[in-house]
Parts: C-alpha cells; structure tokens; sequence
C-alpha cells in the first residue's frame, strides 16, 4: 500500500511540474531554519521547516 501511495505522488508532482512547462523551484521564504534545544541535555539541534504547497500568486511575473 505504502509503495503504490509513494509511486502516485511522483506521478502527480511530474505531471504538475510537465503542465507548467518548468519545474517548480522553493523560494527563500518557502525555507525556515530553526534551532531547537533538546531538554534533556541542552544540545543545540538544527531544524528545517519547507512549505511545500502552491500559494496563490506563485506564478505572477513581477511587473517591471
């Protein structure tokens, strides 16, 4: 069940990325990075947070 759910994400995100005729790329603000203490023993750890839906807009072109 897990193999046939993984192989129907790859075929809807490259059939995403074929209709648009480009690939998607992350913005910088799609990307977070956090530091998160661990209480136990006070180790720093670093985290990354990527939003990876589609806002509305992400495909406007700036206007010169």
């Amino acid at each position: 069940m897990a193999d046939e759910n993984v192989a129907l994400l790859e075929r809807l995100l490259s059939e995403e990325t074929e209709r648009r005729d480009r690939p998607k790329s992350l913005c910088y603000e799609d990307v977070s990075l956090i530091l998160v203490r661990v209480p136990n023993t006070g180790e720093d750890l670093l985290a990354m947070a990527i939003k990876l839906i589609h806002h509305k807009g992400c495909d406007d072109k700036p206007k010169p």
